[in-house]
């Protein structure tokens, strides 16, 4: 498999459907939206083991930025 493979960006919003499936033992499928406007990214598995693990502090970073948030918004309307 190449390094990669394609070229494009898509933005993947709350509510988009979402399908993931293994692919033999060596490839995992990730599926975004419906057809016709369906996007489908192929990993090997040590790929999609880096990027759940990149995705995963990503994920913590926006957890602590919308609590960052909240914290400054209570605290602008205690006062």
């Amino acid at each position: 498999m190449e390094t990669i493979s394609g070229g494009s960006w898509v933005t993947v919003g709350e509510g988009c459907p979402l399908r993931a499936m293994a692919s033999g033992s060596d490839e995992g499928i990730l599926i975004f939206g419906q057809s016709p406007h369906e996007h489908e990214l192929t990993f090997s598995r040590a790929a999609l083991r880096a990027f759940v693990t990149k995705a995963a502090a990503v994920l913590a970073q926006l957890d602590a930025a919308a609590a960052n948030e909240r914290a400054g918004w209570e605290t602008a309307a205690s006062v």
